[in-house]
């Protein structure tokens, strides 16, 4: 984009290591890569709880920077590309965190999760991440 300044975000580890968004200030335009989805079940195979956790300390960074236009990585083709969903990628982080804890098997964690996200594409990603999570320590 001559003439634009391009600001590189390292966002650190989100759905897997070494995430990075790059922000057009002067266009309010953020390209989320894989640190924001929409429409689209998170994949969160590759995380664990601090890093869930640092992921929506990203998002709230991000947020902070008022885009106007949010590109994500992963999206249902016809959704627009809003700033909003960097907060549904934040409650879907919350919800996934909330819902480990309240669940005992990864078939409970990922029936609960579709029923708070019953809209979004590849439920798959959300199986390997509930049979991932209920493995861990």
């Amino acid at each position: 984009m001559e003439g634009h300044d391009l600001v590189i975000i390292d966002a650190g580890h989100t759905d897997t290591a070494v995430s990075t968004c790059l922000y057009v200030p002067s266009a309010g335009l953020l390209v989320g890569g894989d640190v924001v989805y929409n429409g689209i079940h998170v994949y969160l195979g590759e995380t664990d709880l601090r890093t869930r956790r640092d992921w929506i300390e990203t998002l709230d960074r991000i947020e902070s920077l008022s885009p106007t236009a949010v590109v994500a990585g992963h999206k249902k083709p016809d959704n627009q590309d809003a700033p909003g969903i960097i907060a549904e990628t934040r409650q879907y982080l919350r919800d996934f965190d909330e819902l480990n804890r309240s669940t005992s098997t990864a078939h409970e964690l990922y029936e609960a999760m579709l029923a708070r996200h019953p809209d979004r594409a590849n439920p798959g990603s959300l199986w390997e991440a509930s049979n991932a999570v209920k493995k861990q320590p």
